[in-house]
């Protein structure tokens, strides 16, 4: 039985043929799986990585649900993989800046709402142990130029030698190497648990520390930062995460790493 990956040009999923773990998993374009159900009962896992852009911003709309019409079609032994995102979960509770799975879900912007409101519809479709919610943080690699935190960094460093943050420097975020994600998650499709999971780096880098990172690498460039206000500020307890699946935990440093690594490639491309 095979592992099936809906979504196959999306940025993450993009990463997942290079891995030998996951080379042979079977890859499709969101657009074409009507035509493939077979493979969807059949598969062992299905993970999607599929999002509709109209769920971006507006409304909930059923048509525009992927997931939902995904496990619709799964076979009763298909484990389901959802990708979800730690801003079903809103803003931090006062006091700490970090989430836990048992927190409640108070998202403040579309995106979180439709995440949660799929979240709840799987659930009440698929059997509890045979759903996987992984709610995702910043996964991040070479993308500059994506339309993301990491992306337009990159791009401002590139075009302009210089990055603006509408926050504090001091405010800290979760971010997770792509490559680290891939690893996790082909983790995570060997030995699959029902129930709900963050999937982040467990750790709270500040702006401050992701700018010098950048610019390190990159060799030249500044950051400014326009505001005190520490916005946004959240990073992911990876307890639950890394014993249920004996993942490793990652370091502050290895995160480092990584940003300044792209910055390198992107000063090599120019």
């Amino acid at each position: 039985m095979s592992v099936v990956v809906v979504g196959k040009n999306s940025f993450l999923a993009g990463h997942l043929p290079a891995r030998p773990q996951s080379a042979d998993w079977v890859y499709h374009k969101h657009a074409d799986i009507d035509s493939n159900t077979g493979a969807l009962k059949n598969a062992r896992a299905v993970i999607n990585f599929a999002f509709s852009p109209a769920l971006m911003k507006g409304e909930y709309d059923e048509s525009q649900d992927i997931d939902t019409r995904l496990a619709k079609s799964i076979g009763p032994d298909t484990q389901y993989i959802m990708l979800s995102t730690r801003m079903v979960y809103g803003h931090t509770i006062k006091g700490r800046s970090y989430f836990t799975e048992e927190d409640a879900c108070r998202p403040g912007n579309a995106y979180g709402r439709n995440k949660a409101t799929i979240e709840n519809s799987l659930r009440s479709i698929l059997p509890a142990e045979k759903l996987t919610i992984l709610r995702l943080s910043n996964i991040f690699g070479y993308e500059p130029g994506r339309h993301t935190f990491f992306g337009i960094a990159l791009e401002n460093l590139c075009r302009h030698k210089k990055m603006v943050f509408d926050h504090a420097p001091e405010t800290m975020r979760d971010f997770l190497p792509v490559e680290i994600f891939v690893d996790n998650l082909v983790r995570i499709v060997k030995n699959p648990a029902g129930g709900i999971f963050n999937l982040g780096s467990g750790i709270g880098l500040s702006s401050r520390a992701l700018a010098q990172a950048l610019i390190g690498g990159y060799g030249d460039g500044v950051a400014e930062f326009t505001s005190s206000d520490h916005k946004g500020e959240f990073y992911l307890d990876m307890k639950k995460t890394n014993t249920a699946f004996a993942l490793d935990d990652v370091s502050l440093d290895t995160v480092l790493e990584y940003c300044a690594a792209r910055s390198r490639l992107l000063r090599q491309e120019i």
